[in-house]
């Protein structure tokens, strides 16, 4: 997603688009991405590598599906975590934590809780271990 979006400002920064050209950007599979923030997510769609589809094999289609972000699988090497995503899911967390720790939820809820509390935690924890440095804005003169 960080070199999908260095190659735009490098293509496209500044310069207006005849109809035709715009077309080609929107078809342009790089250019392909879908925020998820039910999924703490983005989906830099390629739909080779899509998990989201089980038919996702190229003879299975002849057109190109957009991601079911409804599906979004963990594994999926189409996802991308930002930062923000990373700041949502630890605010999920910690809403979790406020409920499991509830005397009022009942002890099979508080079960689940903490399963979903430590898979989220997990997403947190792989996100700063693997993350990318941003994208450095270019200096206004």
């Amino acid at each position: 997603m960080i070199q999908a979006a260095r190659n735009a400002r490098t293509r496209f920064q500044g310069k207006f688009l005849t109809p035709r050209q715009a077309e080609a950007l929107l078809e342009e599979p790089e250019f392909h991405i879908y925020d998820n923030p039910n999924a703490f997510l983005t989906c830099n769609h390629d739909p080779a590598k899509a998990l989201c589809h089980p038919e996702r094999t190229p003879r299975a289609t002849s057109r190109v599906l957009p991601p079911a972000i409804d599906r979004c699988d963990p594994a999926c090497a189409n996802i991308a975590r930002t930062d923000t995503h990373i700041d949502n899911l630890r605010s999920e967390i910690a809403e979790l934590a406020d409920q499991a720790a509830s005397s009022l939820t009942p002890v099979p809820l508080k079960e689940r809780l903490k399963q979903r509390i430590t898979a989220l935690q997990k997403l947190v924890d792989r996100h700063e271990r693997t993350k990318t440095a941003t994208i450095e804005e270019p200096k206004q003169p």
